[in-house]
């Protein structure tokens, strides 16, 4: 086989393998996604201090759309939500919505506050590990999305990440910021 012959051999099989990876992740994508659910209860409260450490509460936010995330940093669907999440809090922040993180990672805050740092999240984070905070909304899954509207009811949930989250939270904070 001369040398022109293994180039092209070994091309066809990196580009094969490329398109595998990419099929493979948007399995993974597709996959890794339950319907999102509309509904209207209560929001849970909940006391916590940011890795910055000021406080926050849900009641604090009393007023504000706020999207909960439930995430951690070994969780790859987690990982790659996390850029469109802090776009979204940077287009509506001024308008009056604002993220909270609850990180879901047993490795501590030093670990976590790397991470964000690393990530650029400026949204707050808090430590949700030590609490009952999400066995208070039910999270099983991550990531995990809760929309709570102004009034502090939920208005939107849905466990697992896919290219639409983005779009459909959008749509969903646009509504509930008119209200």
């Amino acid at each position: 086989m001369t040398l022109k012959q293994r180039l092209v051999r070994i091309g066809a099989s990196r580009i094969a393998g490329v398109m595998l990876f990419i099929a493979l992740i948007v399995l993974l994508l597709k996959s890794s996604q339950a319907p999102a659910i509309v509904e209207n209860r209560p929001a849970p409260d909940f006391h916590a201090t940011t890795l910055t450490g000021l406080p926050i509460s849900l009641q604090s936010l009393r007023g504000k759309v706020v999207l909960l995330d439930f995430w951690a940093t070994w969780c790859p669907p987690c990982r790659m939500s996390i850029p469109g999440t802090e776009k979204l809090y940077q287009k509506f922040h001024k308008d009056g919505f604002d993220v909270v993180g609850i990180s879901l990672d047993e490795g501590g805050s030093a670990l976590v506050r790397d991470f964000v740092k690393q990530n650029g999240m400026t949204y707050p984070i808090i430590m949700g590990v030590k609490t009952t905070i999400p066995s208070d909304y039910g999270v099983s899954p991550i990531p995990s999305f809760f929309l709570i509207d102004k009034n502090g009811r939920i208005r939107w949930h849905q466990e697992g990440y896919s290219l639409s989250t983005d779009h459909d939270l959008t749509q969903y904070i646009r509504q509930l910021l008119s209200q």
